[in-house]
């Protein structure tokens, strides 16, 4: 997961996340007290990023089966220009940055099925 903000859709839809940003560039990580216990239990670790962009090799050693990205700010922006190198890593889904309540981003990922979108497995690591 390569938006912090986006991750607790996931685990609230009982997808397993294998890692995720921070919730800002440059920082150290902390979960979100509405999904810190799913988080743990998973075993999700942070990945590190900047204002220059996502930490390929960071992202490749969690060996993912999906990369869900964008989303607002940084995180699309840095999604949408790291589109290609992401996919070479795994199917990446990119969230648009035009759902800004999350309700909208919440409905979108219930509805369309992350797992379904991409075409991989229930159990799959996501990232």
């Amino acid at each position: 997961m390569l938006n912090y903000a986006l991750a607790g859709y996931l685990y609230d839809l009982d997808v397993p996340v294998v890692a995720t940003t921070t919730e800002s560039t440059d920082q150290k990580g902390e979960f979100a007290p509405q999904w810190a216990d799913a988080a743990t239990e998973q075993g999700t670790v942070f990945l590190p990023w900047s204002a220059d962009g996502f930490d390929m090799e960071a992202i490749l050693e969690q060996e993912p089966d999906l990369i869900v990205a964008g989303g607002l700010g940084f995180p699309f922006k840095h999604a949408t220009t790291a589109y290609d190198e992401l996919s070479r890593i795994a199917p990446t889904v990119i969230v648009s940055d035009d759902l800004t309540e999350w309700q909208s981003q919440y409905e979108v990922h219930r509805r369309q099925g992350v797992r379904r979108a991409a075409g991989v497995p229930r159990r799959a690591r996501l990232l």
